[in-house]
């Protein structure tokens, strides 16, 4: 069974509609990269980009509107299940093009991460933003 996809290629500067298998390696070969993550926005979908992209030479980044960092390579858009399991995308084409920002040629964004300890689960909850019962 395929589904429909939407395809952000910043190389091209083309946004385009395609189909997945439903088979994860294909997500892979859709976004030239050997390994995945997703970003989470205020999309109904989920946004999967190259895991590895910042480590890419003369890479080439798009932004998401309202997302706060520039994104590196292809982004492939898939809507999912309550259960997790990828499904046709909700957004339309035109939802996608409304929101993609093309970055500059030249681009670059250095890799880094934060660790941040926590000393309780309250803590924890404060971080994230939910506020902890009694």
């Amino acid at each position: 069974m395929t589904m429909q996809a939407i395809l952000i290629d910043p190389y091209t500067q083309t946004i385009e509609v395609v189909d997945y298998s439903g088979d994860y390696k294909d997500i892979s070969a859709l976004l030239d990269c050997q390994l995945f993550t997703t970003v989470y926005t205020d999309l109904p979908d989920t946004i999967f980009v190259d895991d590895e992209g910042l480590y890419v030479e003369n890479q080439k980044f798009f932004k998401l509107k309202g997302y706060p960092q520039p994104l590196a390579g292809k982004g492939l858009v898939l809507g999912s299940t309550d259960d997790g399991d990828s499904t046709d995308c909700v957004s339309s084409l035109q939802d996608i093009q409304d929101i993609v920002e093309w970055c500059p040629e030249g681009l670059t964004v250095e890799p880094r991460f934060e660790v941040i300890g926590f000393d309780s689960p309250s803590e924890i909850l404060e971080a994230l933003g939910i506020e902890a019962d009694g």
